[in-house]
C-alpha cells in the first residue's frame, strides 16, 4: 500500500498531464468532424489490414486441412460418380468393380497406394520418377502409376523402400486408349516434346477433335478410364498429337495402382506369359 502510494505520487504530474491530454483530444474530436472523420478513417484503415494480416496467416495455418477437405469432397462426389481416381494425395484407398466383357463377368479390386515423388527426370529418352515406397510397403514391379490428373507411369525397379517408374515420356512405352465413344488405339512418346504424345490406331472413319479426351482402355496395367490426355491436332489419317494429362514437370504426389482381376484370369495370363518367356 505504501509503495503505491510512493507511486502515485511520484508521478503525479505524469499522470495529471496524460489525462488532460486524452482530455483535450476528445473536445478536440467531438468538435472537429472532418478531424473525427479523419481519425476513425485512419483507424479503420489499421484495424482492417491487421485484420486482414491475421485472415492471412490463419489461412495459411488451415490451410492443408482445408485441402483435406476438398480433396474429400472431390472423392465423394467422383465416387457418386463412379469414377475411378483415388480422393487424396495423402491416404491410400481402394475399391472393387465389376465388369462385362463379352457375357462374362469380372472382378477387378484395385489398390491405390499413395507415394511421393522424391526425383523426377524430362530431359531424357527414358524418363522416370522415384517414389518413396517399395517392395516392403507391397509394391512390385509393373504396377501402374497415376495422379489425381491421369496416367503417370509404370514400376521398373523396386527396392526395400523406394521404387522407380518409367514414365509415359519413355520410349518403347506404349498405352491401350480409347477414346470417349471407346475406339481403341496406342498412345507413346516420341522423345521430343514432353507436352506432346502420339496417338496411334484410330479408324479413319473415326475423326477426332481438338480437346476431346483419350482414357486408358483397361486393357493393360492401368484402370479402365483414366484419363490419358486430349486432342491437339491430327497427324495422320490415324494418327493425332495428344497433350498429356499429367504434368510431368511438376509431380509431387502419385498413387501406385495394384489391380488384381479374378483369379481364373490371371492364372490363364501368367500361364501364357510363362510359356512365350
Amino acid at each position: 500500500m505504501h509503495n503505491l502510494i510512493y507511486l502515485l505520487k511520484r508521478y503525479q504530474t505524469f499522470l495529471l498531464f496524460l489525462v488532460l491530454e486524452i482530455f483535450c483530444l476528445v473536445i478536440f474530436l467531438r468538435n472537429n468532424h472532418y478531424q473525427q472523420a479523419s481519425y476513425l478513417n485512419s483507424a479503420q484503415a489499421v484495424a482492417a489490414s491487421w485484420l486482414v494480416r491475421k485472415q492471412g496467416v490463419t489461412d495459411y495455418l488451415h490451410l492443408k486441412q482445408r485441402n483435406l477437405e476438398l480433396l474429400n469432397e472431390n472423392a465423394t462426389l467422383k465416387s457418386r460418380l463412379k469414377i475411378a481416381l483415388p480422393p487424396n494425395p495423402l491416404h491410400d484407398t481402394s475399391f472393387i468393380k465389376n465388369t462385362t466383357r463379352d457375357s462374362v463377368q469380372e472382378t477387378y479390386q484395385y489398390k491405390y497406394m499413395a507415394a511421393n515423388v522424391v526425383n523426377n527426370t524430362v530431359d531424357q529418352k527414358h524418363n522416370y520418377i522415384t517414389l518413396n515406397r517399395g517392395q516392403l510397403q507391397g509394391v512390385k514391379k509393373n504396377m501402374a502409376v497415376i495422379n489425381e490428373r491421369g496416367i503417370v507411369g509404370k514400376i521398373t525397379h523396386v527396392s526395400d523402400n523406394y521404387a522407380v517408374a518409367a514414365t509415359l515420356l519413355s520410349e518403347q512405352f506404349n498405352v491401350s486408349a480409347q477414346t470417349a465413344d471407346g475406339t481403341l488405339g496406342k498412345i507413346a512418346w516420341d522423345g521430343l516434346n514432353i507436352e506432346r504424345l502420339n496417338l496411334s490406331g484410330i479408324p479413319q472413319s473415326v475423326k477426332l477433335k481438338r480437346g476431346d479426351s483419350i482414357f486408358s482402355s483397361g486393357y493393360s496395367i492401368f484402370p479402365e478410364h483414366v484419363l490419358i490426355g486430349t486432342v491437339l491436332v491430327a497427324t495422320k489419317p490415324n494418327g493425332y498429337l495428344v497433350q498429356p494429362a499429367a504434368h510431368f514437370s511438376n509431380l509431387h504426389h502419385v498413387y501406385i495402382v495394384n489391380a488384381n482381376v479374378n483369379v481364373e484370369r490371371k492364372s490363364l495370363e501368367d500361364t501364357v506369359a510363362a510359356q512365350m518367356e
